[in-house]
């Protein structure tokens, strides 16, 4: 569910079309409604939609643990247990690590991964 806050031309629109539809056309109570509904979700807010949003920088879509798996794949092309020698870790980790990488980005092995790490600019 995706959270909507009302710029006042909004506001104004949704009054007039709720005051329009009501049995007792009291404009002053649907607006009072439309505003404490839009405050009571902006309270929780950071910012209103006709308010410039922040966004932060994208996720990194592997963590930093898969991140150096890839790495040492793309530079040196090495088997689970090469990479695993170099980052310090059991061959079992690389493995699981590859196929997590594999599965998020939509591939089945790990040329593949490479290519597309390659293609994508998230090689090392």
């Amino acid at each position: 569910m995706s959270l909507h806050y009302f710029t006042t031309e909004e506001r104004d629109a949704l009054v007039e079309e709720t005051t329009a539809l009501a049995v007792t056309p009291d404009r002053d109570a649907v607006r009072r409604t439309v505003d404490g509904i839009s405050r009571s979700f902006g309270a929780n807010s950071r910012a209103r939609r006709d308010e410039p949003v922040e966004r932060p920088a994208p996720k990194s879509l592997f963590s930093p643990a898969q991140r150096r798996v890839l790495d040492r794949l793309t530079s040196t092309g090495g088997c689970n247990k090469q990479i695993a020698h170099e980052i310090g870790c059991v061959e079992i980790t690389v493995k699981i690590h590859l196929m997590a990488m594999c599965r998020a980005v939509g591939v089945t092995n790990r040329v593949q991964l490479a290519l597309w790490a390659v293609r994508n600019g998230e090689a090392a």
